[in-house]
């Protein structure tokens, strides 16, 4: 019996996060920070718009490198949006956020922190 390239336990958790939007949405707090960038390139990736903006606003990391990952950053483009959305939501809010966004880098880098 073989098996081609088993599904990673990273990978797998991904999968059973994002059966569920509501789930993934509110376990955000919980997950350690390394599985945020993962869950946001699948989340961009299979159309979670919601979580993205959710991901947004628990983001652990100072710096979100959009750019490297949506190189058409137009206002119509739904991932861009999301994103937005998320950001909007974190201004809005009158108690300071446990998220550590400081930059949304628009520029084409930051591809080195997709594959961390």
């Amino acid at each position: 019996m073989s098996y081609n390239n088993p599904f990673s336990l990273l990978q797998l958790a991904i999968q059973s996060l994002l059966r569920d939007d509501n789930l993934t949405i509110s376990s955000l707090k919980d997950l350690p920070a390394e599985l945020f960038p993962s869950l946001f390139l699948v989340a961009h990736t299979h159309r979670h718009w919601e979580t993205l903006k959710a991901l947004v606003q628990t983001w652990p990391f100072e710096s979100l490198p959009l750019g490297a990952l949506v190189p058409d950053l137009q206002p119509e483009n739904q991932s861009f949006k999301a994103v937005m959305d998320g950001i909007d939501v974190l201004l809005k809010q009158e108690v300071p956020p446990r998220c550590k966004l400081q930059v949304l880098d628009l520029c084409n880098t930051g591809k080195s922190f997709w594959r961390m």
